[in-house]
């Protein structure tokens, strides 16, 4: 009986990673997920920017239209 919960805790951990692993890959290569790294790579470059005294406009839009 004892054997059985182990072996059943086991299972049930390398499932969990597996699914875990699978969620994960699916999120890093989605397009949402490479839309928001180009974001944040702007946003480093704004504040590189602005921490070397450069003036940087700010504005609502974007100059770049939306990739769907």
């Amino acid at each position: 009986m004892g054997e059985a919960i182990v072996i059943w805790i086991i299972v049930a951990l390398v499932s969990f990673l597996l699914l875990y692993y699978v969620i994960r890959t699916a999120i890093d290569e989605s397009g949402l997920n490479r839309n928001l790294e180009e974001v944040k790579e702007l946003l480093k470059e704004l504040r590189s920017k602005e921490s070397q005294g450069e003036k940087v406009e700010r504005s609502e839009g974007s100059d770049k239209g939306v990739e769907e």
